[in-house]
C-alpha cells in the first residue's frame, strides 16, 4: 500500500478515552433510569393488584378481565400487557407488537376488543385511532 502524500492527523489519547467515557458514562446512566422507571412501573402495579385483591372477596377485581378461555381473554391480556408498556397504541401497534408471537391474535379482534373496551370505559379512545388504558398507566 502506497504512503500517503498528506501528514496523518494523530489522535490525543487523553482526550479520546476521557470524550469515550464520558459518553460510556451517559449511555450507562440512561440505561440505568429506563430499567429503574420500568421496574418501578411494574411494581407499583403488582402492589395495586395485591391491596385490591386483598380487599375483594375471593380477589377479584374490577380490572382482572376475561380468565383462561373466555372469548377475548387472551386479546385483552395483549392490549393489556401493550398498554402497560406504552402510553397510547392503535390496534396495528398492538398487532406488530413483540408480544402477539407469530400473529395469533389478528388486527380485526384487537380493533374489536379495544371498541368494545372503550364502550365500557376500560380504555379511552381518540380521534387518531389511539387507545389508552383508562385512568393512564400505572
Amino acid at each position: 500500500m502506497a504512503d500517503p502524500k498528506v501528514s496523518i492527523p494523530t489522535i490525543d489519547p487523553k482526550n479520546y478515552t476521557s470524550e469515550a467515557i464520558g459518553r460510556l458514562e451517559i449511555i450507562v446512566q440512561n440505561a440505568f433510569q429506563d430499567g429503574f422507571r420500568l421496574g418501578y412501573a411494574q411494581a407499583e402495579d403488582e402492589a395495586i393488584n395485591r391491596i385490591i385483591k386483598a380487599v375483594r372477596p375471593n380477589g377479584h377485581t374490577a380490572e382482572s378481565g376475561p380468565t383462561g378461555n373466555s372469548p377475548g381473554a387472551a386479546t385483552r391480556r395483549l392490549i393489556d400487557s401493550v398498554l402497560r408498556t406504552r402510553t397510547s397504541a392503535t390496534p396495528a401497534d398492538i398487532f406488530e407488537s413483540p408480544q402477539n408471537t407469530n400473529g395469533d391474535i389478528s388486527r380485526q379482534a384487537i380493533g374489536k376488543a379495544l371498541r368494545r373496551g372503550a364502550k365500557n370505559r376500560i380504555y379511552i379512545g381518540d380521534d387518531q385511532g389511539r387507545y389508552t388504558k383508562a385512568g393512564g398507566t400505572k
